[in-house]
């Protein structure tokens, strides 16, 4: 309502016998509209951006955007003087008379917005912004000098309901106002700069009124707010002024060359955390307030100034009807109904020999005083009250409490003030409904009631808070998960759960079959190695301080571990059958059996069925399920097919080794079979102290070979032993590998034929054995070389001939090599001597054997089951699986004789292979 108060009166003024010009109807431009029209004619704008800087050139005429008619504040912000920083937007400056008008623009880009100059004019309804004034010169926004001609040294210029913003000049950044007595009223003046005093509004030499304005600055340093200089008698009127940057001896207003304003009812406020200075003076200037509420602003005595019947932050030595009580405004700086600046304003006073009133409206047109006969209030708005209310004070506060369920408490406040106070009762800062007395009643309380609650005690100008305090509802407890009963076998272990809700601390005493149990006092009741005496029932009694829940008994079964035997392995011919015969110890009533594979027993779900015929090994697994305790027990038994196994042979017991030394003789003959030295006679070359110094990677010997003999395909085994054994002997085997050859019909040619790689020898010691087993059918001549890897191509050479001597070099007799007419057995690792086939303690087992397709590693002792590696190697020695699953397909690999290796830690176990497709 405050920006439309004065539109009638400038329509009432317009001449309505004078023309209206239309732009750009009428006229492309606004000045060659100006310059077309004669006094008294309106100009009227339709919305658009003009670039023009005009002037009126002494024409006392209206110019005017449609906001004359539909009072829209959009019309405003539409139509546009836009002076392209060229020259001031809008100049009046030759004698216009109180006739002429600007009313309802935006004026921006201008060197200074709107120039008046010796001349009379009013500014309505216009924005002012975003204009600056170089140099030593006033009035970024709007500049009013009532100075030039004679007789007009005091122009009369109205500036109303105007905005003036974000405009800068050295001195009254927003508004400059020289020898002038019009009205600044109903504007709103702000975020202006200058760089020198006053950078929202100057006075120099005028008795203007500025009334009714807000007026803030954000210009931070000692740049004043408004500037009053040259004598000027300037009045503040029902103003807002508001500074958020003004701090130790920055000031809101500067007073110098004689200037003596009066301040009437105008509020001040300091928005910064830090107290400022409200007046700089430089005498003989004076300043007098009336009736103004000034915060966050000092006042120091004897400075020029007076102040009465003012709110301050201090009261001055001089000065009558002061009070400086907190303000209690509201957020729009209006007086709450509570404000001690109600009614102890003054209506009428003199200051030196010239009398003053207070206004008799506020800063919103109401009525003032209100009501009628009373004081009028401090400050710039009026409140409807003739004295204050007074604020609510809380004198006993509520009081917490920590309480059992289903109990009652009642809280209770109390508090003065006037008139009759509201109470508003809120838990968790939510209101309850219905709760506006000072006490609340909480009945049979539950956990849903547990929270902070406090009360707000209001009045019409203040609303104040109680305490907040803690209703804590105790809960008892409540079990939500009861003990369940337990079947397990004896001498494992069980534990009974119970789960329940309630205030902590809860406490749990746990009962079993002799009463009481010590120290069970948990959620879990754990009984370790279950005895038939712990059988029984178990309950649980659940308490805390505000009351105890006894859970539901549960029962605890106990029965023999059930163990699984799936019989001895059992041994038949090709094609036989065999009676399984399992057994169990153990175990719950209720027990079921099953065999695998299903296919190759009559009957899987009894404890002995019979077997198919077979006619390859077969292992059989017998399983046990106990079908109360959901245990199943395992066991597997071996089936293997008898058959006549070459590979099985024994290293004769009077098989002995070779050895040389320096200038020795051989050895007694070692016999295979009969006594026949003179077949088995060799000729040795064996290897040297420095063949021993590289690092070999791997053990590789060569052979080649020329042999005059007819048959198949032979088999040449060859293997290192250290020389750890006793009486010089041959000790732990270290590795083995197998080398084929065929039939070669030059007796004379030796080739490289085929190699034999040694996996587990990584080096070589420095003593060992090379044993060289042939086949039992070898030809009377045999010529064998071998060369060794990292040997520097040194090389050996072998030679069986019945015509030939025994001879011995001089070298280290810690070296061997050995030829004898042997198979190579089956042996074991990890520093087991070469034994009896039939002898060694195997424990693992590989089944099916003979396979097709797929076999598995069994550790026959669990607590060896920890299998690592599993490789399967062909009879040259060359490995052709390599698994880390017990499992391991050979779906790939052909017929054949095949060794398996079995790697657990540093134990090693191998199995001889048969694959049959």
């Amino acid at each position: 309502m405050k920006r439309i108060l004065l539109l009638s009166f400038v329509l009432l003024s317009l001449n309505l016998s004078s023309q209206i010009i239309n732009i750009p109807a009428d006229y492309p431009t606004i000045q060659e509209g100006i310059d077309a029209s004669n006094d008294g004619d309106t100009v009227l704008v339709q919305p658009g951006t003009y670039e023009e800087n005009i002037i009126y050139n002494g024409k006392s005429i209206v110019l005017t955007s449609n906001f004359i008619f539909d009072n829209d504040t959009n019309t405003i912000n539409q139509t546009i003087i836009d002076g392209q920083w060229w020259d001031e937007a809008v100049q009046i400056i030759n004698n216009e008379d109180s006739t002429t008008a600007l009313i309802g623009f935006s004026i921006t880009n201008g060197v200074r917005g709107v120039l008046i100059s010796s001349a009379n004019a009013n500014i309505l309804n216009c924005k002012v912004y975003n204009n600056i004034a170089p140099g030593d010169t006033g009035g970024g926004g709007i500049a009013i000098n009532g100075y030039g001609e004679p007789g007009l040294d005091y122009n009369t210029v109205n500036v109303k309901n105007c905005d003036i913003y974000n405009n800068d000049c050295r001195h009254g950044g927003g508004i400059s106002i020289a020898n002038n007595h019009g009205v600044i009223e109903n504007c709103n003046i702000y975020n202006n700069t200058c760089w020198e005093n006053g950078n929202q509004i100057q006075f120099w030499n005028t008795e203007t009124v500025v009334k009714n304005c807000y007026i803030s600055e954000v210009q931070e340093g000692w740049y004043n707010v408004i500037e009053f200089r040259g004598g000027s008698k300037a009045m503040l009127i029902n103003n807002i002024v508001i500074s958020n940057n003004k701090e130790g001896t920055d000031a809101i207003f500067y007073s110098w060359e004689a200037s003596s304003p009066v301040l009437i009812n105008n509020t001040i406020i300091n928005s910064s955390n830090e107290q400022g200075s409200l007046i700089n003076i430089l005498p003989p200037s004076h300043f007098t307030i009336y009736n103004s509420i000034i915060e966050g602003y000092t006042m120091n005595s004897g400075l020029g100034y007076l102040a009465e019947y003012c709110r301050l932050d201090n009261i001055p030595d001089d000065g009558v009807g002061n009070i400086n009580a907190p303000t209690l405004l509201n957020n729009d700086y209006s007086l709450s109904d509570c404000s001690p600046c109600i009614g102890v304003g003054i209506q009428d006073f003199v200051f030196n020999e010239e009398s003053y009133s207070a206004p008799v409206d506020d800063y919103l047109y109401n009525q003032r005083p209100n009501p009628g006969g009373s004081n009028p209030d401090m400050g710039a708005f009026e409140n409807p009250l003739g004295t204050p209310l007074t604020p609510p004070t809380i004198t006993t506060q509520p009081q917490g409490i920590t309480i059992c369920q289903g109990s009652s408490h009642t809280l209770t406040i109390e508090a003065t003030g006037s008139p009759t106070l509201v109470y508003q009762w809120q838990k968790d800062n939510v209101d309850i409904t219905d709760a506006n007395s000072n006490t609340l009643i909480l009945n049979n309380l539950t956990s849903s009631d547990e929270g902070n609650y406090k009360c707000l005690v209001s009045n019409s100008c203040e609303i104040v808070e109680s305490n907040s305090v803690l209703v804590d509802v105790l809960i008892s407890p409540d079990i939500t998960q009861h003990p369940t009963n337990e079947i397990v076998y004896f001498t494992n272990d069980v534990q009974f759960n119970i789960t329940s809700i309630g205030d902590e601390p809860l406490n749990y005493q746990w009962y079993g079959p002799s009463g009481l149990l010590s120290g069970a006092t948990l959620s879990q009741l754990l009984i370790q190695n279950v005895t038939a005496a712990d059988t029984g029932y178990y309950y649980c009694e659940v308490s805390n301080s505000c009351g105890q829940e006894t859970s539901m008994s549960a029962h605890l079964t106990a029965f023999d571990q059930l163990i699984v035997n799936a019989g001895d392995d059992i041994g038949i011919p090709p094609g036989g059958t065999a009676t399984l015969n399992g057994s169990y110890t153990g175990g719950s009533p209720n027990l079921t059996f099953h065999w695998e594979p299903v296919s190759l027993v009559d009957d899987p779900s009894i404890l002995s069925p019979l077997t198919n015929a077979l006619f390859n090994d077969q292992y059989f697994s017998l399983t046990v399920t106990d079908n109360i305790l959901n245990y199943q027990g395992i066991d597997s038994v071996l089936v293997s097919i008898i058959v006549e196994d070459t590979l099985n042979m024994i290293l004769p017991q009077n098989d002995t080794l070779y050895a040389y030394s320096d200038g020795s003789t051989r050895s007694d003959c070692g016999y295979v079979s009969g006594t026949n030295c003179d077949g088995d006679k060799i000729k040795a070359q064996f290897f040297t102290d420095e063949m021993k110094t590289f690092d070999i990677e791997k053990v590789l010997f060569r052979f080649g070979k020329a042999f005059n003999s007819g048959g198949a395909d032979k088999m040449l085994k060859v293997g290192i032993w250290n020389a750890g054994g006793e009486n010089n002997n041959p000790g732990d085997l270290l590795d083995f590998t197998t080398i084929s050859f065929n039939q070669i019909v030059s007796d004379v040619e030796m080739g490289i034929l085929s190699e034999a790689n040694f996996s587990n020898v990584v080096q070589l010691p420095k003593s060992y054995y090379v044993g060289i087993f042939l086949p039992e059918d070898a030809s009377d001549t045999l010529a064998l070389k071998t060369d060794i890897d990292g040997a520097s191509a040194v090389g050996v050479s072998w030679t069986l001939n019945s015509e030939d001597e025994w001879v011995s070099y001089s070298s280290d007799p810690r070296f061997f090599l050995k030829v004898s007419n042997a198979i190579f057995p089956v042996v074991k690792w990890n520093n087991l001597s070469i034994d009896e086939f039939n002898k060694v303690d195997s424990e693992y087992l590989v089944f099916p054997n003979p396979a097709k397709n797929i076999i598995t590693v069994k550790a026959k002792n669990k607590t060896t089951d920890d299998i690592q590696i599993v490789e399967i190697l062909d009879i040259s020695g060359e490995i052709v699986k390599l698994s880390e699953s017990k499992t391991v397909d050979i779906s790939d690999l052909s017929s054949g004789l095949y060794i398996v290796k079995v790697y657990n830690g540093d134990k090693v176990e191998a199995h001889k292979l048969i694959i049959s497709k």
